[in-house]
């Protein structure tokens, strides 16, 4: 799931309840999806940043029956985020990176916020971090999720683009079988291929864009 942009309760955020969204979410992965592995929330987790928001996040994901990963995007605070979620979550360079070995795959999930920016940064330390990670995983397939497109979706949003797509791609190069990259921040379904690699962004739990082929 992305894009869920929580705010403090009772607030609305763009007039829609993301907390109840959220809910029926997690009662519908509970009860379509129980033998999943694992749930990623990719991002936009809330709407402002604000620490009670993520306090609300925690407490509606509680029930969730299967495990649960955390990805950071434009809307989110990195230390509002940790205050509540715990430093845990961080890599040694103080972001929320991480990587999920599971049947035989793995999974790496990427921190594309800079704050301050709605577009996504990926610093010579996160890229760092990445080629690591690939190189320690050549022996299993390899898919990623970051928040921000990395692929072109031909609307507004690509003007929120992550700000070095090539050097992302220069660095993915390095691993033989990267299956996928999955992003949310533009809030519709989109997939399609650079350099071999399938990309694909997921719709918003908040809201999701209807795209006209023709004008905005």
């Amino acid at each position: 799931m992305s894009d869920l942009h929580l705010v403090p309760s009772p607030e609305l955020a763009h007039g829609l309840d993301t907390a109840e969204r959220l809910v029926v979410g997690v009662e519908s992965i509970n009860q379509e999806y129980p033998d999943a592995d694992f749930c990623v929330l990719a991002g936009d987790l809330v709407d402002r940043g604000d620490k009670e928001a993520y306090q609300r996040l925690k407490a509606i994901m509680q029930p969730l029956k299967i495990p649960y990963y955390l990805a950071l995007g434009n809307h989110d605070d990195r230390e509002a985020f940790l205050s509540v979620f715990g430093r845990a979550h961080c890599d040694s360079n103080g972001h929320v990176q991480r990587v999920i070995d599971q049947k035989g795959y793995r999974v790496i999930v990427l921190d594309s916020l800079e704050a301050g920016r709605h577009t996504g940064v990926l610093c010579d330390k996160r890229l760092a971090w990445l080629r690591d990670q690939l190189k320690a995983g050549l022996d299993r397939p390899v898919i990623v999720i970051i928040h921000h497109h990395v692929n072109k979706v031909r609307f507004f949003m690509d003007d929120y683009l992550l700000e070095n797509p090539n050097e992302l791609l220069d660095v993915l190069r390095i691993h033989p079988d990267v299956r996928h990259v999955i992003s949310g921040h533009v809030h519709i379904s989109t997939t399609g291929i650079i350099q071999g690699i399938p990309f694909t962004t997921v719709a918003g739990g908040h809201y999701t864009f209807a795209v006209s082929l023709g004008s905005d």
